[in-house]
């Protein structure tokens, strides 16, 4: 009977083990999955979407969904040191680490900002542009999101969306939220692409 009592015991202790390594292996892959490297579309190079925004030294610009900030980097240098770079995410570990590589490259431009799923906590009527870049398709709420970017935009200010939804939607949604299509830019490199590189302007 204490044989059985033990082994009883033993099973349990091995479970318990178990559960906690899965745990700490799930909260690890969560809190990575911010940080994960970008799948960024080679068919538009960051340089060919700066050039295609025309994007200019002292500009008040947002990249919202920055991840790991490598088209923030860029833009930062684009905008120079006038300008400034508000790099958006909801993940508090991203934004912490895109303050960090601005520090280490003294891209004081460079302002991190924490948003929410429903608001990118964008200034209103204040944005030169603002660039998406495969991150609108991973919002839970597409449609507050787009409205308050809207809204961040200058009178004629610019959004750069380039994403793998299809460009009839993301059309309807950017209409719906004050926005119009302004230009669909083609692939620098080839005519094969899942995504799409669309700007859009405030009315």
């Amino acid at each position: 009977m204490r044989s059985v009592r033990l082994a009883v015991a033993w099973t349990f202790g091995l479970m318990v083990m178990l559960v906690a390594v899965f745990q700490l292996s799930t909260a690890d892959s969560t809190q990575n999955s911010a940080l994960s490297p970008v799948l960024w579309p080679q068919d538009f190079p960051f340089s060919y979407v700066l050039d295609q925004m025309e994007t200019k030294p002292g500009q008040y610009v947002a990249d919202v969904g920055c991840a790991r900030g490598e088209f923030t980097i860029e833009i930062a240098l684009r905008v120079g040191s006038r300008g400034i770079v508000l790099a958006e995410d909801i993940s508090r570990e991203a934004v912490s680490f895109v303050h960090d590589r601005a520090i280490e490259q003294k891209l004081w431009q460079i302002k991190p900002l924490l948003g929410t799923p429903t608001d990118p906590q964008l200034p209103t009527d204040s944005l030169d542009a603002v660039f998406m870049a495969n991150a609108y398709a991973h919002m839970s709420n597409r449609g507050a999101m787009i409205r308050r970017i809207g809204k961040s935009l200058k009178q004629g200010g610019r959004m750069a969306m380039i994403d793998r939804l299809p460009r009839k939607l993301l059309a309807q949604e950017a209409k719906a939220a004050g926005l119009e299509l302004y230009s669909l830019i083609p692939p620098q490199q080839t005519a094969r692409t899942d995504f799409s590189f669309m700007i859009f302007t405030r009315r």
